[in-house]
This record gives C-alpha cells, structure tokens and sequence, in this order.
C-alpha cells in the first residue's frame, strides 16, 4: 500500500460506534480525502470480525484507515487480531493495523502476519508512558524487526493522551524519535475535551479551548523541526474511554468546535429537565452565534439548522448530536490545515450527502465570521 501524508494531512481517532459511524459516512468526498481515521474498535453489542467490516465498509468505504484492538481484552493472544484482518481483506478494505510496545509478543506476532500477508504495512503507536522509556529506541527497533518491516513501510504516530504541561515538545520528541524521517507517515495526537460537563453549570453558554489544535498548530509553525508532524486529536470526545453508568440522565448539550475553542450549550439532564427538547433550543441560539458555520458547511451543521428549525423527526438525541458535533468537528479541522497551508480550495468545502429538504439559498451563511462581525453574547464560565 502506498499509503503516504504529511502534515496537511489529519487523522481523528474515532471509537466505532454509532455516531461516530453515521459521522464518517456523511462526510463528503473532499473531507474523506483529507483525512485517515484512526478506528479503535471497542465492545458493543456485535463486534464480531465480519460485522464490523462489514459497517466499515458501509461507513466508511475504500478509503484507508488504521484499526485498533487494544480496548478488547481478548484481542492480546493475536487470534482476533488475525481474524478481523481475514475479514478486513475478503471485504477489500486497505485497512492498517495498530501495534505498539505494550502489546505482547503474541499479538506483535499476529501483527506480523497480517502485514506479510496484506502488505498493508502497520502502525506504531506511542503512548506517554511509551515515551518516557529510556529504552524508548531499543524499543522501536526491536518492533520494528519482529514485524519484519523497514521504517518506509510503518506509520508512526506518538499519542499524548491528554494535553498536559508534561508533554514533550515537539522539538525533544523528534530528537529522541529514531529514524525521524524514515517513517511512511509521523502523526502526533492530544486531546483537551472533558470527560463530562459535570463542571459547566445548566442552562449556560461556554467556551472551552481546543489546547490540542493549539498546542499543534503552534508547533508546527517554528521553522526548524526536522520533520513536521500530521495532526490527530479525539474530535469532541474524552481522550481516554470511560464508558458512562448504565441508565445515564444524559443532559441536552450540543458540542460545537470553532477556530480555538468548542462551544458548549449546556442542558439539563433530560430525565430531571425539560427533556429533549432542550436540544432544538440550543441548536437555536447556536445558529443565532457568529461561530456557527452555515447549514451548508457539512451533514452535522445541517443537522443543527434543521433542529433549530424543527425540520425533519424527532427532537435529537445525545445520540445525534454527538453526530453533528463530530461531522462538524472533521470537516472543521479539514479547512483550517487547508486554510493554514494555504491548500483550501474554496470557503464553503464540503457539503456532504444532503437530505432531500433543500436548503434555502437565503438561509446559506458564511463559513466563518470573523470574531469582530458582531456582538458577542455573555459568555459563563466554568466553576472552578
């Protein structure tokens, strides 16, 4: 596979699930282009090999994406690993496996079949505590032998986890990284979003920095790195997976990403509040704010505004609207690397599949308006 980016380039990691799944499938053609998700494949209730190629190839289709196991206990032995890469190949799906120096010489093992067989190449994954080993090169390089593979045939992706003051720089990671340049692809990936919003009050508008995109695009803006790495991040979700309590009084909350923040419309928890219809009340002061891109900047704004205008069925959902934040968010991400490398070819880039309400062109907005264009509503912060 001549699977090869650079720093234009951007790769979300994605949980398989649903949303996430209806997300990727709605991205339009331009988006999909741009991007390789990273598909950590978690339990649910059918995540048997072919079931899942099976939905990666409905939603996600022949474009290539790296998948990972390690949230499934029972992949450690290799089996599932060499079982779902059988069903990812008979589904002719240019799917990249993820392993790293933590997995057990089983599954690298596995990992090493699979790529003798597909020629796919493989990932390398890098975690902090992965980092901090002063064995750190020995590590790679004894990986990088039993997978049988040279560097030009392996992407290497250093994942932070959360932003943390504690982080390398990218200057000290690529200093302490072998072979730097040698690697098909290099991807760094952080994420700043809370695991809740249990710390923003209800009913109240909030901005939160995206620390990730701008740790990112900070650094890869000084001139002297020796190799600029592509940027990953957990769109708007928690960086670590913490599956919530059965039955949970989710609230009705809308997740929105703007140049260096997201914006969070804060419910209340739909059991003990007004419900779900609090989701197309948000979704209406969301659209009446200058961050909101227009219905016509991908299937999530389009969600938003026909939510705000009661077009369409039911009320929303945590559900659907963790979908529209997502979709949002990767087409987001998408036109800022573009705008920042000065590869955007338009102002309005993708407008996915649209659903057969049409959009009035009275009602299409510009993608962005400069933060100046117009007051500012009062903001709330959250409690300390």
């Amino acid at each position: 596979m001549n699977l090869r980016f650079d720093h234009t380039h951007y790769v979300p990691v994605l949980r398989f699930k649903r949303s996430e799944k209806v997300a990727l499938r709605e991205l339009g053609t331009q988006a999909r282009a741009s991007i390789t998700p990273l598909l950590e494949i978690v339990p649910t209730a059918d995540y048997a090999p072919r079931t899942l190629a099976d939905e990666i190839r409905t939603h996600w289709g022949p474009y290539p994406f790296f998948f990972d196991l390690n949230h499934l206990p029972e992949a450690q032995d290799g089996n599932l690993m060499l079982k779902m890469n059988g069903a990812i190949r008979s589904h002719g799906l240019p799917g990249i496996p993820v392993v790293g120096l933590s997995n057990g010489r089983q599954f690298q093992q596995a990992v090493a079949m699979v790529v003798a067989l597909d020629n796919r190449g493989a990932c390398i994954r890098l975690f902090p505590e992965d980092l901090q080993r002063p064995s750190l090169q020995l590590g790679i390089e004894r990986l990088v032998n039993t997978l049988g593979l040279t560097p030009e045939r392996i992407d290497l992706i250093a994942d932070y986890r959360l932003v943390s003051e504690f982080n390398p720089s990218y200057e000290d990671l690529c200093r302490v990284l072998p072979e730097l340049k040698r690697w098909r692809t290099f991807t760094v990936i952080s994420g700043a979003f809370c695991q809740d919003l249990r710390d923003y009050d209800k009913n109240a508008q909030y901005e939160r920095n995206r620390d990730d995109w701008i740790s990112w695009r900070n650094q890869v803006l000084l001139p002297n790195l020796p190799r600029y790495p592509t940027h990953g991040d957990y769109t708007i979700q928690y960086a670590l997976l913490v599956e919530p309590p059965p039955f949970p009084n989710t609230s009705a909350s809308i997740r929105y990403t703007s140049d260096n923040y997201w914006v969070i419309m804060r419910g209340e928890g739909k059991r003990t509040g007004p419900g779900s219809s609090q989701y197309a009340a948000n979704a209406e002061l969301l659209c009446g704010r200058p961050e909101f891109c227009g219905a016509a900047f991908s299937p999530g704004d389009r969600y938003i505004y026909n939510l705000y205008q009661r077009i369409g069925r039911g009320p929303g959902s945590a559900e659907t609207l963790l979908r529209a934040g997502i979709s949002h968010h990767v087409t987001f991400v998408v036109d800022q690397i573009s705008k920042l490398f000065g590869t955007s070819t338009g102002d309005e880039p993708f407008l996915g599949y649209l659903p057969s309400q049409p959009l009035p062109p009275a009602e299409r907005r510009p993608t962005r308006a400069p933060y100046n264009a117009r007051a500012r509503l009062p903001q709330a912060r959250p409690r300390e």
